[in-house]
């Protein structure tokens, strides 16, 4: 759902600091009160655990896999603490290796699922001050788009951070997050571009026509061809004069002849229920989904370049300045119908920082990098060097 990217990733001075500076420095240069999010990552810890950077190479390992990656796996579990008994098979991915996994995932704070996984071996993977240079470089970058967007006049913002697939919305004046969502981004083959764009209106049930990634990659492949495929997806195609049949049923040279594709409004429609309209000259927008299963992904790396958030009715209300009944019933009237909105920028970012509550404490994580845009660790040893 977007033209072509321009992945082009900011980036932003490599500053020396400690924790006790950087909230000094947060708490004294904005103009309102710093960010809750930039305070917890400047005030949270990285678990002391460190393991071989080749960590990184393991494939996704869950319980039943078998083979070599397992007996890899074994031993690094063995030097994080967590599998004191060597297991009754090492190249078996059994039930020892599963709660190992899972205690280890509770240490970061991640999804205790027992699935060995690239956020967890990006933080395995990671040293501690690596991770924690990650998290202060995070912590400015908050604090300076809330700045930028401050002196325009802005009273609210929405962060979009591309790795950890989340979605926060912004309250400018007490600095705190309203809504924190996860979201689909991108897959790699399809990036989500990096930049700044600004939400300019609600559209409530609304159609979808595929954009040009979408129509020469999936669509005008299968013209002809794959009457099922068209079918499933519920495509529609009108011609000159109104005339609509099926997508199925048109031919190349039918859709040369200025056929229209879309998609029309309903809950089987790729944008869901609601669409969030920019200002993108790239045709980058956020939208609900008729897939919400993805959401419960660790790795949300799937659409074609727009942005499916999951708590897309909190996000309107808020951008909307509207209680959330009233944006359902807008839905629930079922007419395709768009609403202007205050502007508001919405930062699409690329950090691989974050932050989670382990234990009742705030740990810093650092999750894989997607498009491989961000820096080197060696780039990071500077803001690192003082801890």
């Amino acid at each position: 759902m977007r033209t072509s990217p321009k992945n082009k990733q900011k980036k932003t001075s490599a500053i020396p600091l400690h924790t006790p500076l950087l909230l000094a420095l947060l708490c004294s240069t904005a103009r309102a009160e710093p960010l809750e999010i930039s305070r917890q990552l400047a005030a949270a810890s990285a678990p002391g655990i460190e393991l071989a950077a080749e960590i990184k190479s393991l494939p996704t390992l869950r319980k039943g896999n078998n083979g070599q990656s397992v007996a890899k796996l074994s031993q690094l579990l063995a030097q994080a603490g967590e599998l004191a008994v060597p297991p009754s098979d090492p190249l078996l991915f059994g039930a020892e290796h599963e709660s190992a996994v899972k205690r280890l995932q509770a240490r970061f704070g991640l999804k205790q699922d027992g699935v060995a996984g690239p956020v967890l071996y990006a933080n395995l993977g990671s040293s501690v001050g690596e991770r924690q240079a990650r998290a202060e470089r995070w912590a400015f970058r908050l604090e300076e788009l809330a700045h930028q967007a401050r002196s325009e006049g802005f009273g609210k913002m929405v962060v979009i951070n591309v790795p950890t697939f989340t979605l926060r919305a912004i309250d400018l004046d007490s600095g705190k997050t309203v809504v924190r969502s996860a979201v689909v981004v991108g897959r790699p083959e399809r990036p989500t571009p990096i930049g700044r764009m600004h939400i300019v209106g609600l559209k409530y049930n609304p159609d979808w026509t595929p954009p040009e990634v979408v129509l020469k990659n999936d669509v005008l492949p299968r013209l002809g061809k794959d009457a099922a495929w068209f079918e499933h997806h519920g495509l529609l195609a009108r011609g000159p004069g109104g005339v609509e049949k099926s997508a199925a049923e048109i031919t190349a040279e039918e859709y040369s002849a200025q056929w229209r594709i879309y998609q029309p409004a309903g809950r089987k429609n790729a944008l869901g229920l609601l669409k969030f309209e920019t200002d993108s000259t790239e045709n980058i927008y956020l939208h609900d989904t008729n897939d919400r299963a993805l959401f419960a992904n660790t790795s949300r790396a799937k659409s074609s370049g727009c942005i499916r958030v999951e708590r897309w009715e909190e996000l309107a209300a808020f951008i909307a300045d509207k209680p959330g009944e009233n944006i359902r019933r807008k839905v629930e009237q079922g007419d395709t119908v768009r609403e202007r909105v205050r502007k508001t920028p919405v930062y699409i970012e690329y950090s691989l920082a974050d932050v989670t509550a382990a234990g009742g404490e705030l740990t810093t994580v650092v999750y894989p990098d997607i498009y491989a845009l961000a820096e080197s660790p060696a780039q990071l040893k500077t803001a690192s060097k003082e801890k």
